[in-house]
């Protein structure tokens, strides 16, 4: 009995395609990912590569059987994690400036 299998690839290589292809006509089930749209499967791609970034890639029960198909592969290009953005900080002041307004506490120079 076969184990789980799982193809890493992306959708704008033809040799991942081939590969889908043949397990599909094989009758062969697998989890399909595509490591250009999702980040946890690149992590997952490049951790059971020894950072190799090669596709297609299969993995069967959690170990890499096959990179590459029938000698060539495509390198990928890593997802883009979105930045998450910062709120706008305000101008430090000046050296040897001294701050006072509603909001600052009296300093030693206030006393």
């Amino acid at each position: 009995m076969a184990g789980r299998l799982e193809l890493y690839g992306t959708r704008s290589c033809p040799f991942t395609a081939e590969l889908r292809e043949q397990l599909e006509w094989d009758g062969r089930e697998f989890a399909d990912y595509d490591v250009e749209a999702d980040a946890a499967a690149w992590a997952r791609l490049t951790a059971l590569t020894g950072g190799q970034a090669a596709v297609p890639v299969l993995v069967e029960d959690g170990r890499v059987a096959q990179i590459g198909w029938q000698g060539r592969s495509c390198l990928p290009q890593a997802p883009q994690v979105p930045q998450v953005p910062q709120a706008p900080r305000a101008p430090a002041a000046p050296p040897g400036a001294s701050c006072s307004g509603p909001h600052s506490s009296p300093g030693p120079e206030d006393a």
